[in-house]
């Protein structure tokens, strides 16, 4: 998924599990659930300044889930963030990318990465309750049946549009942008009686 967030307190960018749930699982192992998300879970308390992707039923960091989570505090660029998940039924594995670039690797039991209870089709920018609702903006979200591999991953990343056209009509600011440039658009003075 590609993201570009106003704010990093928890919430989702992609989920899916049970439709009771509200992100991160709880203390009992009853809401199994999949997701990438800003934020974290911190044996039981939420913490903002965090990306990452999680897959399982807890809340309490027992170390059952598949998770990987690292700090992030960006609110001004775009990002590509993939959470690769491996083994599910076996022996499950997990990789997060940020920017095509490994965040790290995690394991889990299987019985805590167990989908058979999801009942929900996977959410857009929302947790099966409409909580943690994301604040930004999403684009190119991909599921996949396998996980990629880190040379898929670069291509994916490689291939963004690295420029931008923008027309501003009623000031200055016109022009072809860079991805992570700062733009300044002024906009012209309103006719008397309007308000921008």
């Amino acid at each position: 998924v590609w993201f570009n967030n106003n704010v990093t307190t928890p919430q989702h960018m992609v989920w899916e599990g049970i439709s009771t749930a509200n992100g991160w699982g709880n203390n009992v192992g009853s809401e199994p659930e999949i997701h990438i998300s800003l934020g974290r879970n911190n044996d039981g308390t939420k913490q903002n300044d965090y990306v990452g992707v999680s897959m399982g039923n807890r809340g309490d960091g027992t170390g059952v889930n598949c998770e990987v989570e690292v700090p992030f505090t960006d609110i001004r660029r775009w990002h590509h963030l993939v959470g690769t998940f491996s083994n599910i039924t076996t022996s499950p594995s997990c990789e997060m990318f940020l920017d095509a670039v490994s965040q790290g690797t995690d394991t889990g039991t299987v019985e805590a990465l167990d989908t058979s209870g999801y009942d929900t089709s996977l959410r857009i920018g929302r947790s099966g309750v409409a909580s943690r609702l994301f604040n930004g903006i999403l684009d190119d979200v991909s599921v996949y049946n396998r996980a990629l591999s880190q040379a898929e991953i670069q291509t994916l990343f490689n291939s963004a549009p690295t420029t931008y056209s923008l027309t501003v009509t009623n000031g200055i600011g016109s022009g072809n942008y860079t991805t992570g440039q700062v733009v300044t658009i002024t906009a012209n003075t309103p006719p008397s009686g309007q308000v921008f």
